[in-house]
């Protein structure tokens, strides 16, 4: 296991979708870092990140995220590509694609693509960087749910995009932006 965490900083995505697919059902892995997240009471209308391995702004990174009942992320895109895994419970993922042709800063126009539940079973989603990403991430069941999340190193202080669609809104996120609520700022 030593050897597969000293490769982590140099995956693709590909090598990362595999990775995920692996780690996610190694025993060590899941005894180490699921299980002790599976019996959280913690309330709260976002993900929690519980663990980090690699640098973000350098290297292929990997976390850990805990979804109590009800959390979601904003709409959002990232720098970088990204994959995330079930492992316990069933997530929520809303695809977007944009439709506006002339590009204003700070104006997107969304259209919803596809929408579709994860369950551990499934294996990793995948997204591409900026607009070919755009999506959210939501736990609408009554129960817990537990993913990990890999992601391509960001180019810079930029982690991604959030996306308003009411507003047709859309603006930079950098890592501790306010509009985060206090998400760290990698989430998929």
């Amino acid at each position: 296991m030593e050897r597969m965490w000293a490769e982590i900083p140099q995956m693709t995505l590909d090598e990362a979708r595999r990775f995920l697919k692996y780690i996610t059902r190694e025993p060590k892995f899941v005894l180490t870092h699921i299980l002790p997240h599976a019996t959280s009471h913690v309330r709260s209308s976002e993900p929690i990140v519980v663990a980090t391995y690699g640098s973000r702004e350098a290297t292929t990174c990997l976390q850990v995220f805990v979804w109590p009942s009800g959390a979601a992320t904003p709409i959002h895109d990232h720098t970088a590509w990204g994959a995330y895994q079930c492992v316990l419970g069933t997530l929520g993922e809303e695809r977007y694609v944009r439709v506006d042709e002339d590009r204003a800063a700070d104006v997107a126009h969304l259209r919803k693509e596809w929408q579709r539940q994860w369950y551990p079973e499934d294996g990793a989603s995948t997204v591409g960087a900026y607009d070919a990403g755009i999506h959210r991430v939501t736990n609408r069941s009554g129960k817990l749910a537990i993913s990990v999340h890999m992601y391509g190193p960001r180019s810079g202080a930029l982690d991604g995009r959030d996306y308003d669609p009411r507003r047709n809104y859309v603006c930079d996120r950098i890592e501790g932006d306010e509009f985060n609520h206090g998400l760290p700022a990698l989430y998929l």
